[in-house]
């Protein structure tokens, strides 16, 4: 009975959020940012019920209650948002944009092109050979995100160059952007790769916004779509022990007794759910933070030589109050409402209420930025990753959303937009 319980509740809510997506999209014929975070509800917590590795606990089973509560709420507060901002840019016209590029922009995402792949390209090669897990000590952190946010928004650029600007053909900006792709595939973390062909094909989608997406167009994004899914299973086969190890641990394999279990079985369980259960299970016995802990975003980018004693992310540090063996840099993902709860408790819903505003408002944006070709079509691609990774961790998605937003103003200057 334990186990249908926890089963019966992930199955309703995937059905649920699946059938009001599909008629969602088909009634406004579009994908909203809050599909998107549903997607990522699904893809990336209601995936963990059906791991086997999930904690069948009495308080999992309440953190996973929880959760689906605060992801409501989230929904509330997205159709609470004044629709008076969404009238005024459906109602708005774009005017005629011109587009007047330096000389040497192709020669610098070139450059940082070949940039990212050298800068990441030992970390790849050890990850497929013998897996995260046998790897040394990572970057730096502050150099590390921005490095990542580079691969996550320069092939939304090359795209934009190549594609919407220059007008060349498709298949050039594919292969400009391929070692972008390669070394995420190689280093096997799912995400980054994602993110990168997700603001890629989203801006080429900025190209049919006016003439439609044709018969062939749509086959090449579904057989793209496809092939990432499948893609990363391999991935998720191979990033802990790599193909050097005997324990290929073929997940492909695997029996799914249900819709839902096959389904999310591409998902990627981050333990979010189990985190939850451990952080109620610490402040049951001590005090709240009263915003320390979501404070975290404004000093993150101050160096610990400069400051010792900077407190770390709650999922550094709560983790090793009950678990040990982790390595220095480890941390774990507590979701979308992790350090709200540990700042406020349960009153953090409300907080999380505003959160569905601001996807409300940023939804607007999106749309904006879509149905024009202008430069925001890129930051308008780069939201539908950081509301996806939103739900698997706030600061850290925010973080790099930040150092996306810096390499957007810089291109936005050799792009010249007038």
């Amino acid at each position: 009975m334990f186990y249908d319980e926890y089963k019966a509740l992930g199955s309703f809510y995937f059905y649920t959020l699946t059938l009001w997506g599909i008629f969602d999209i088909i009634k406004k014929k579009k994908i909203e940012l809050i599909h998107v975070w549903n997607a990522a509800f699904g893809f990336i917590i209601l995936s963990e019920v059906f791991s086997e590795k999930f904690n069948t606990s009495q308080l999992s089973v309440v953190a996973l209650q929880f959760l689906i509560i605060a992801n409501n709420v989230i929904y509330i507060g997205y159709v609470s948002c004044d629709k008076s901002f969404k009238n005024k840019i459906e109602n708005s016209k774009e005017g005629i944009i011109n587009y007047n590029p330096k000389k040497i922009t192709p020669y610098i995402i070139i450059m940082l092109v070949f940039f990212f792949f050298f800068f990441k390209i030992s970390s790849a090669i050890a990850s497929i050979s013998v897996g995260r897990v046998g790897q040394s000590e990572e970057e730096s952190f502050i150099l590390g995100s921005i490095v990542n946010a580079l691969g996550f928004i320069l092939p939304a650029l090359i795209a934009y160059y190549f594609v919407i600007i220059n007008k060349k053909k498709i298949l050039l900006a594919v292969l400009i952007a391929s070692p972008i792709f390669i070394i995420e595939f190689l280093i096997g973390t799912r995400f980054p790769l994602l993110f990168s062909v997700l603001g890629f094909v989203i801006v080429v989608l900025g190209k049919f916004s006016i003439k439609g997406i044709n018969l062939k167009t749509s086959f090449f994004i579904i057989l793209s779509i496809s092939v990432l899914l499948f893609g990363s299973k391999a991935m998720q086969n191979f990033r802990a022990q790599g193909f050097m190890s005997n324990n290929t641990n073929d997940l492909i394999q695997e029996n799914y007794n249900s819709i839902p279990a096959s389904v999310l079985s591409l998902g990627s369980p981050e333990g979010v759910v189990d985190m939850t259960g451990l952080m109620f299970n610490y402040f049951e016995r001590h005090n709240f933070m009263y915003g320390k802990s979501s404070s975290f975003i404004l000093y993150f980018w101050v160096p610990r030589s400069i400051w010792p004693d900077k407190p770390t992310m709650l999922g550094h540090w709560l983790i090793r109050e009950y678990r040990y063996g982790f390595s220095s840099g480890h941390s774990s993902s507590f979701g979308f409402t992790g350090e709200l709860y540990s700042d406020f408790g349960f009153f953090s819903l409300i907080f999380v209420f505003f959160v569905g505003r601001l996807i409300a408002k940023a939804n607007d944006f999106k749309n904006k930025a879509l149905k024009s070709n202008s430069y925001q079509l890129v930051l308008g691609a780069m939201l539908f990753p950081y509301i996806f990774f939103f739900v698997r961790s706030p600061v850290t998605a925010t973080i790099n959303f930040i150092a996306i937003l810096f390499f957007y103003f810089l291109f936005k200057k050799m792009f010249v937009i007038k």
